[in-house]
């Protein structure tokens, strides 16, 4: 076999390969795009393109990875992901979907990639986040035991907060009183780790008194 035939062979099958990978369907004037990226579960991204008008675009995943991390049982940490993801990824997230408004017809691959991606990053983000946090029972069992020792404070579970950091927190309890916050974090073993916030620095050392 010579190389020209070697090559032509191999262009076929790569084209062979690409068009197995993505499939496109068009269903009321939407296209549905089968992407090869896969979500944690298995499943398939899916990618919608439909006309906005004036040659442009709207992509989106139609809330394909909310619905993935519902099933999962982390759809509350999803969307506190989904809004990073977004916000790195130049999409905007309207209720549970990543959308890519305004798209024109050059930047449509890109754009169609980076939708796919968006929630499967979400949710690989939002599962790692779950299996390194404590118990859902040992996290109530510190609120009560806060709300016991600082009766007049505001305790309140897992408040997203965000620093100098670009990247959002969010601590297993925290506690606001009259002068200043402390947050708290227990560890996967159980045990509470306070965390100075603002002027409060000595706050847990206070309960314990």
């Amino acid at each position: 076999m010579n190389d020209t035939v070697a090559a032509t062979s191999l262009e076929q099958l790569a084209d062979e390969i690409a068009h197995t990978l993505a499939r496109a369907t068009m269903l009321d004037g939407r296209a549905y795009i089968r992407t090869p990226v896969l979500f944690p579960s298995g499943a398939t991204a899916v990618v919608v393109i439909e006309e906005e008008g004036g040659g442009r675009y709207r992509v989106s995943d139609l809330g394909q990875g909310f619905d993935e991390a519902s099933q999962l049982g982390v759809a509350s940490g999803y969307r506190r992901q989904a809004q990073e993801v977004a916000g790195l990824s130049g999409l905007k997230l309207e209720g549970g979907a990543f959308v890519l408004p305004a798209t024109e017809a050059d930047q449509l691959l890109a754009g169609t990639m980076t939708v796919a991606n968006a929630p499967v990053r979400a949710q690989e983000r939002a599962m790692l986040r779950a299996t390194s946090r404590p118990p859902q029972s040992s996290v109530e069992r510190l609120v009560t035991r806060l709300r016991t020792v600082f009766p007049k404070a505001v305790v309140e579970r897992e408040v997203e907060l965000r620093g100098l950091s670009i990247h959002a927190w969010a601590p297993d309890a925290l506690v606001t009183t009259e002068t200043g916050r402390a947050a708290h974090a227990l560890d996967l073993r159980g045990d509470v780790r306070p965390v100075q916030l603002g002027v409060v620095d000595q706050l847990a050392d206070s309960a314990a008194a």
